[in-house]
């Protein structure tokens, strides 16, 4: 079964090649054959099948196999395909059970087992939740007249959590009513092909967004909100902008993540950053982002580019 990647590149990581030797013989022959569908149920049936606690040795050897394969799943985390992703979930699901397994046992080689573990666990995990939150993006589409099978595969086939441990992309995502009403976080990004602003340093980019937001309950109703402010704009046209967003499990994640997201990138449109756009509440007319944008009000935009100047 092929299964559909965003990148043509996907699996052609040069870090990889050394590892793809490493790895058992039907892993290696599925990998080289871009067979990724497969590759993953073969770890999935490796990861079911474990030896006994008590045969140390085989044990061993059995944990190095499983670290060996983590930095594959996040490079698959490119793909487009949701049910790659429930795959992807389902071996982190098996490789945390494992490590738990191991950290509540009294030996030591046990002990040390669950520490590499977990260490080679985190850091697959934080790139394949990197890959999914930088790299890829979607079209900020119309909800309104959106075909609703489209947009059903539109939210399946970008959205992804954040704790891929605990947090499934499954079949409940199918009810389209339930999934706008949960919580989120989401990203922004100008792709355009010039800079944003003329003389400042926001050019186009799928990595450093515009905007970053989030909705304690509805992240939909955020997102047609914002679709809404940039079609207003006088200055900006829709199809330079893409977004990108993952769903939490409740309403006290998204402000502590944002906030999170906001130190890193310092996105331009954020009330924080130097030049104080304020996109979030872009909706008052006395708001900078909609004297630039909507009234392109002149003494505005001559302080907001100065502004953009300055913070380079």
């Amino acid at each position: 079964m092929a299964t559909k990647f965003k990148s043509a590149h996907v699996g052609k990581d040069s870090n990889l090649m050394e590892e793809i030797e490493k790895l058992p013989e039907n892993l290696k022959d599925f990998w080289r054959k871009s067979q990724f569908y497969h590759f993953l149920r073969a770890y999935i049936h490796i990861l079911s099948d474990p030896p006994n606690l008590t045969a140390i040795k085989r044990r061993a050897d059995y944990t190095q196999a499983i670290i060996q394969i983590l930095p594959f799943l996040s490079e698959l985390g490119k793909s487009s395909d949701w049910k790659v992703h429930r795959l992807i979930r389902m071996c982190y699901e098996l490789c945390d059970e494992l490590q738990y397994a191991y950290a509540h046992r009294p030996t030591e080689l046990l002990q040390s087992l669950a520490q590499s573990l977990a260490q080679s666990l985190a850091r697959s995990c934080n790139k394949y939740v990197f890959n999914i939150l930088c790299t890829e993006k979607i079209k900020l589409v119309s909800y309104r007249y959106i075909d609703p099978y489209q947009f059903i595969t539109w939210c399946l086939n970008f959205s992804c959590v954040p704790d891929v441990l605990r947090n499934a992309i499954d079949e409940q995502t199918l009810d389209i009513l339930k999934f706008l009403k949960l919580p989120g976080v989401y990203f922004i990004y100008y792709v355009g092909e010039t800079k944003l602003y003329e003389g400042s340093q926001v050019s186009p980019s799928t990595y450093n967004p515009v905007y970053v937001g989030q909705s304690k309950n509805n992240i939909g109703d955020r997102l047609r909100d914002h679709y809404n402010k940039i079609d207003a704009a006088k200055n900006l046209h829709l199809t330079d902008f893409v977004v990108r967003f993952m769903i939490l499990n409740n309403e006290f994640q998204p402000p502590t993540i944002e906030k999170m997201l906001i130190e890193h990138f310092c996105p331009v449109w954020n009330s924080e950053s130097e030049v104080g756009f304020s996109f979030g509440n872009a909706n008052i007319r006395t708001n900078p982002w909609n004297k630039f944008h909507i009234q392109e009000d002149g003494p505005t935009i001559v302080t907001m580019l100065e502004k953009l100047r300055i913070a380079g």
